[in-house]
């Protein structure tokens, strides 16, 4: 079941694999940051990749930076931050605006480029609030700079990641010898696992 726009008070319940980070005191929890960088496409496009940012910060217990304000294709007007169209009260979610991201990690010296020698954002600037965006204004430096610094993993199409049902849970491993079959991965059903 998937609903928009509304909370799910049973949600709140569902014991995710950060919990246990969650539970554990602030300082003998590392804190990792996945940090999420809109398109320049409409808002739903933003808002499904939005979506995917939330499960896998959730899933693997890192903290989520919130990107900075900015215009959407299709809605013209003023900057407008992700948060003015969701709410952020999810068991075990840690938020951090991206500001507050950049103030305490960046400015701090805690990220490097690829050479390790500290990075810092262009101008040092913090607050990037409708300096990006479609319309207007589009200062690119911040995202270029994030992804000199930041660690990018490498996608490659070849890959598959299901996720079923329980009732489902059956058939998948006839699935993935499919796949096995044409050569296009290696693996085992007890990958699945």
């Amino acid at each position: 079941e998937m609903v928009y726009w509304r909370n799910i008070p049973s949600d709140q319940y569902f014991p995710g694999v950060s919990i246990a980070f969650s539970n554990s005191s602030a300082s003998a929890r590392p804190q990792k940051f996945l940090t999420f960088e809109p398109d320049q496409a409409g808002f739903n496009n933003i808002r499904l990749a939005f979506e995917l940012a939330v499960v896998l910060a959730q899933a693997m217990g890192r903290t989520l930076v919130i990107p900075p304000k900015s215009t959407i294709w299709k809605m013209p007007g003023k900057a407008v931050c992700i948060t003015d169209f969701f709410e952020f009260d999810l068991r075990g979610l840690h938020v951090v605006s991206f500001d507050s991201f950049l103030s305490q990690e960046a400015l701090a010296g805690k990220l490097y480029d690829q050479n390790g020698k500290a990075s810092y954002p262009p101008d040092n600037r913090t607050n990037w609030d409708g300096r990006i965006g479609v319309y207007g204004e589009n200062d690119k430096r911040l995202w270029e700079w994030m992804r000199a610094t930041a660690a990018m993993l490498d996608w490659t199409p070849d890959c598959v990641v299901v996720f079923s049902s329980d009732s489902a849970l059956n058939v998948l491993p006839s699935i993935l010898n499919g796949i096995l079959r044409e050569g296009k991965q290696e693996g085992g059903p007890e990958d699945l696992k």
